[in-house]
């Protein structure tokens, strides 16, 4: 899979179903805080080209996540700290818990999310499935999950998922229901589902118990496919790597393997008020350290 090369993008999900982040009318959009979306520049030192990235925090989730840097050269800028640190506070100020981002490790970046306090909770390859006709003899082994599936979903994400991974990205419910598949009476998959203008992106979890998995995933092409003609991507998380010799066997094409970065934002903690004089700092937010400026819409100059 060939990627745009003027801006390094650490979310996969949201590149592959929207395309290109940085195109003028796209990046325009997200330029207001108040959508959940914000966009930084650490400003120039000397000759040096300005620095940009982006954040965004969906409604309702527990985490925020890095969506690009610009340039890709960024990447080695002595910069790069600086904006992840204004990032991070943003993210920190909408009340996300944790900071998200997709990373390879040979990428020069890497140390610098590591110094800054970033770690590794997984890694993940992202497939792309084969453009193919829909046969129309496939079964329909999916099924859209209704609410009364929704705890046998919850159980098979904390059996399955390793402790590290689920405090980066705990469970939750989301408006769009997963497509589910049980096996003698038991959920055995399950298959997240984000669509876009420009893919369709599957997060699946699948147990080892399922029999015959590959008629399972030659199913995905009939379900899918038909949708507008969009490609069909496949993150395949490492504690689900068993699914690769899969995919491989159905032509599927595979990127390099990304570093699944976590940085936590806030550790709950019971205090004692040693002073009422204390009382008044408890609102107080830090602010940045960083030469950021912000961008927002309808702001007075």
């Amino acid at each position: 899979m060939r990627y745009q090369r003027q801006a390094l993008y650490l979310d996969s999900n949201y590149h592959l179903t929207h395309g290109g982040l940085t195109r003028i009318a796209v990046l325009a959009s997200h330029l207001r805080p108040g959508r959940g979306t914000f966009t930084a520049l650490v400003e120039p030192a000397r000759k040096s080209p300005g620095l940009m990235g982006q954040v965004m925090y969906p409604l309702g989730a527990r985490a925020a996540r890095i969506t690009f840097l610009l340039p890709e050269a960024a990447a080695a800028s002595p910069d790069l700290a600086e904006l992840l640190d204004g990032l991070a506070w943003q993210a920190g100020s909408w009340g996300a818990l944790q900071l998200l981002a997709e990373l390879r490790e040979d990428n020069p970046a890497f140390e610098t999310f590591r110094r800054a306090g970033f770690s590794v909770y997984a890694r993940q390859r992202i497939w792309k499935w084969p453009v193919v006709r829909e046969s129309g003899t496939q079964a329909r082994c999916w099924k859209i999950a209704s609410p009364e599936d929704e705890q046998a979903v919850r159980s098979q994400y904390q059996s399955l998922v390793p402790p590290l991974a689920q405090s980066a990205e705990p469970f939750v419910s989301r408006r769009l229901p997963p497509l589910i598949y049980r096996q003698d009476g038991d959920l055995v998959a399950s298959l997240d589902a984000y669509f876009g203008t420009r893919g369709i992106f599957l997060m699946p979890l699948v147990h080892p118990a399922l029999e015959n998995p590959a008629a399972l995933l030659a199913d995905l092409p009939n379900i899918l496919q038909p949708i507008l003609g969009r490609p069909i991507y496949l993150a395949v998380r490492s504690y689900q790597a068993w699914l690769e010799n899969l995919l491989q066997e159905h032509g599927a094409s595979v990127a390099p393997e990304q570093a699944l970065l976590v940085k936590h934002l806030a550790v709950g903690q019971r205090v004692a008020q040693l002073t009422p004089a204390y009382a008044g700092l408890k609102n107080h937010g830090a602010e940045p350290s960083t030469s950021i400026v912000q961008n927002m819409e309808g702001k007075e100059s």
